[in-house]
């Protein structure tokens, strides 16, 4: 595949205000990120890349996302509601109607027991898989990776979830499929899921998350089971890493024996030089084979691609 090169101007906005009412604590927070990108391959459309649903638009001045979120948080219950409108939303959200793609993230929560470690959440919310966010400032990078773009940035569920202690989390998950606020038309299954986080002094994370369902309707149904794993390290305030994996099968044909197979593989690491300035690189790979979740350009077939990326960050 040809290369890309990314000249990004990125900038952002957060604004925070906090009530507290009742143990109850009220957030409200904005964000805006803008960019301007240049493709050297020249593309002859509007976007660098189809199979990117981030800051994909050539030599064009553009809004990525832009967010306004509410959330309640209460020991014994908990809320979000989140609009967003940009580049992100209009992307990720093509399968949506018009006003849905508005709807950045929108859920409640429940405890379910006195101590508060057994809650139960339910509407649109962040996904089990994967480290990325559509929020840049939360990532070690400002271009995304092939692991945060091809899967879920967000589920449309209800969400069992414990934690045992401050290091343990695990969570049962059931949704409308992969990434989809309404269900594919003609599909009448629900999708499962499943979390494991063990997290220790914020330094070490270790993460596995699943994903059991199908992206069809009921007349051509091909089971997908897709793992995501991470290690996220923090070994002195000055340098961190990520190391990533993600692998993924699918039924060639409904009820097959047979499966299609892909995977990516990504590692970012991250040094702070000073207290304003931070170094970030990148490398991954992904191989979709069998074209399951991206199309090769050009119609050539067998998706596969390597990325790399440099960050300079104030």
């Amino acid at each position: 595949m040809k290369k890309n090169i990314l000249l990004a101007v990125f900038s952002l906005t957060q604004l925070f205000t906090f009530a507290q009412t009742d143990s109850s604590i009220i957030k409200i927070e904005g964000f805006v990120d803008a960019y301007y990108s240049y493709d050297f391959n020249k593309p002859s459309g509007q976007n660098r890349q189809d199979f990117f649903y981030n800051h994909n638009r050539h030599n064009s001045f553009a809004n990525n996302l832009s967010l306004i979120k509410l959330s309640v948080d209460n020991s014994k219950y908990r809320a979000n509601l989140g609009i967003q409108s940009g580049n992100y939303a209009n992307n990720n959200y093509a399968s949506e109607n018009s006003i849905i793609r508005n709807i950045y993230e929108a859920n409640v929560g429940v405890a379910l027991d006195a101590s508060s470690k057994l809650w139960l959440d339910a509407g649109i919310m962040p996904s089990n898989l994967g480290f990325a966010s559509p929020i840049s400032s939360d990532n070690l990078t400002l271009t995304r990776s092939f692991t945060a773009e091809n899967s879920p940035y967000f589920l449309s569920c209800a969400k069992l979830s414990y934690e045992f202690n401050k290091q343990w989390h695990i969570a049962l998950i059931a949704s409308n499929g992969w990434q989809r606020i309404k269900r594919v038309s003609g599909n009448n299954s629900i999708a499962t899921g499943t979390q494991i986080t063990y997290t220790k002094d914020n330094k070490t994370t270790l993460h596995y998350g699943t994903f059991l369902g199908t992206d069809d309707p009921d007349s051509t149904a091909r089971t997908r089971f897709f793992n995501n794993f991470y290690w996220q390290q923090t070994f002195n305030p000055k340098f961190n890493f990520i190391i990533s994996y993600d692998f993924g099968m699918q039924q060639q044909t409904k009820n097959a024996n047979q499966f299609y197979y892909w995977h990516c593989a990504t590692a970012i690491a991250q040094y702070k030089i000073s207290t304003q300035w931070q170094l970030a690189l990148r490398a991954e790979t992904f191989n979709d084979p069998t074209e399951i979740i991206n199309t090769a350009p050009n119609s050539i077939g067998n998706f596969r691609s390597n990325g790399y990326s440099l960050n300079l960050d104030y």
